[in-house]
């Protein structure tokens, strides 16, 4: 089979895994803060804001730019972004795989096994839509499979990914590290080290000559990093997971301790085998839970593959050690510490590599004339296994809907996913949502509707609207959040009414919530959704919103009026 008919055929699979992933849950549910956020930033650019200057976000922009074509996607836009995640997620689990050759020395139809499975396992319970830390994830693998054909554009990809998520730095230097440990030099290694790094020089240096690298540095550079940030990172990685000791123990007992028994080694080696069986068995993919089992044993692996091959390290090494650095940048990012990127890559990598390195005889004599190949029962295990936990995770996101309802569990059957966002606007693409909602954006585009002006602020927290309706945001935050607001309100509360006082528009609106859109399935009555709160502030609002609303609304008390549940504040300066 030649490699373009191979190439057609991934293609194919990938619009079959996507078309099915799409109808299951992947076209269920939304809410406007997390989704796709930074299309809200891009957005910005079509009307020629300055990024750190005009407006901020808590890591460095580079998403925004990856994400310009958006712009030019006319309608379906959701749908298409959600689609284009999707098969990002295809893409990296594909490029992690390949790097070994014990993958790629399987028949097709099972590196498409393979690969299938550990991408739903990759995509884990994390949602569908456009994310920094899945564009790094992206960037870093393909740019890792560039640097075997052209290798100064493979490290110029890869110091793209910083730029996404400043902690995949370390990811990135670490990769250099490692590309260099066979034959160290130190003039290639600052040479790749400064390529590599020319990306976040060419974005820093933009930065400054635009006015913004104060903003910058005071808002991203300067973020607080404590112990207990740390600590969460450890545990994540499963450096506290003292009940896989007797695991780790089995394996250095079966590879690397010189046994004279024979039998004693082969007994040692398939405990260690059938204990990996029983952790594939056990893992529990469902919830915010998830035991980093893999990323200790992958430590290790790590580990003992490099003490015993240090000459000749074999190409699962490369593999196994992108899989670990790929999660440490996740993890220590703060957008998902719960890690799971790489939960199906390693579980494949981890099988490739017991099932290749196994010291058990290779076949197994049965009554009769008849004898079995051990490495095929461990495949129909693996192969049952997996699948087992691909079906479990496809169930559970099936029935549970993430996106109507973050952090909590909302069951599809408790209630009516039948409202489709395309009767508001074709600009959402096929969506389908509960009836609140619904509402919430009907509402959002009728009030839209009233007025004559693309200078519209939707507060506090709505991103991606600013893409979806084409609007040109005039408050330096695209969501006003809690959790990254926090003791620095007074800080952005001036910036952002120095904006409104030297904006130049002479019709600038503000929407002013009456209450926040990720609240709208568990603690918002159906009647109240198009009803305006007047409470003395937002209703389910912290402490936090409740200076800044006041502080607006007595600045421009004579400019007030409402529109369903909306304060809308029109300024014309």
């Amino acid at each position: 089979m030649t490699k373009n008919t191979t190439s057609k055929i991934y293609l194919v699979v990938s619009l079959v895994s996507v078309f099915f992933v799409w109808h299951l849950e992947a076209k269920f549910g939304f809410f406007p803060t997390d989704e796709s956020r930074t299309l809200g930033l891009t957005q910005r650019l079509f009307f020629k804001q300055t990024p750190h200057v005009d407006f901020s976000y808590q890591s460095f922009m580079g998403s925004m730019y990856l994400h310009l074509y958006a712009l030019l996607v006319p309608k379906y836009k959701l749908a298409i972004l959600r689609i284009i995640s999707i098969l990002m997620v295809h893409g990296y689990t594909l490029y992690i795989l390949r790097l070994s050759s014990l993958y790629n020395s399987k028949n097709l139809s099972l590196k498409i096994f393979f690969w299938i499975s550990a991408t739903y396992l990759n995509i884990h319970w994390f949602d569908y839509f456009i994310w920094p830390t899945l564009d790094s994830l992206f960037i870093i693998t393909l740019g890792i499979t560039v640097t075997k054909k052209n290798n100064t554009l493979g490290l110029l990809l890869l110091g793209l990914a910083p730029l996404f998520k400043t902690p995949f730095l370390l990811s990135v230097g670490a990769y250099i590290v490692f590309k260099n440990i066979k034959n160290f030099k130190i003039s290639i290694f600052i040479k790749e080290s400064i390529i590599s790094g020319l990306p976040l020089l060419i974005y820093l240096l933009v930065t400054f000559a635009s006015g913004g690298f104060n903003n910058l540095y005071k808002e991203t550079l300067l973020s607080p990093i404590n112990w207990e940030y740390w600590n969460i990172w450890f545990h994540r990685l499963g450096y506290y997971e003292k009940q896989l000791i007797l695991f780790l123990f089995l394996f250095i007992a079966a590879n690397y301790i010189p046994l004279k028994n024979p039998v004693l080694k082969k007994t040692l080696n398939l405990i260690y085998f059938l204990s990996f069986f029983a952790m594939l068995y056990s893992m529990d993919y469902t919830t915010w839970g998830y035991k980093p089992y893999l990323n200790l044993i992958n430590l290790f692996l790590i580990f003992f593959i490099f003490i015993k091959n240090y000459e000749n390290l074999p190409d699962i090494f490369e593999a196994l050690f992108v899989c670990y650095i790929l999660e440490v940048g996740a993890m220590m990012s703060m957008s998902w510490v719960y890690g799971q990127w790489t939960t199906g890559s390693l579980l494949v990598l981890i099988y490739l590599y017991l099932d290749e390195n196994s010291f058990l005889d290779k076949k197994v004599n049965l009554p009769g004339k008849f004898s079995i190949k051990i490495g095929s029962i461990s495949l129909v295990l693996f192969i049952l296994l997996s699948s087992a936990n691909v079906l479990e995770l496809s169930k559970f996101r099936a029935e549970n809907i993430w996106k109507s309802n973050p952090g909590r569990s909302v069951k599809k059957s408790d209630i009516d996913l039948s409202y489709n966002l395309n009767n508001i606007s074709e600009n959402y693409g096929s969506i389908f949502v509960d009836k609140n909602t619904f509402q919430y954006l009907k509402d959002i585009d009728e009030c839209l509707s009233t007025i004559n002006s693309k200078n519209v602020s939707i507060f506090p927290d709505n991103p991606v609207l600013y893409y979806i309706y084409e609007l040109n945001n005039p408050v330096y935050l695209d969501w006003y959040e809690v959790g990254y607001v926090g003791n620095r309100k007074d800080y952005y509360n001036k910036i952002i009414f120095k904006n409104l006082y030297e904006s130049t528009s002479e019709d600038t609106y503000i929407f002013l919530q009456s209450y926040r859109a990720t609240r709208l399935i568990s603690e918002i009555p159906y009647e109240r959704v198009s009803q305006l709160n007047t409470a003395p502030w937002p209703d389910n609002m912290e402490n936090v919103f409740e200076e800044f609303y006041n502080s607006l609304k007595n600045t421009y008390s004579s400019d007030l009026s409402t529109c369903k549940s909306f304060t809308v504040i029109h300024i014309n300066n």
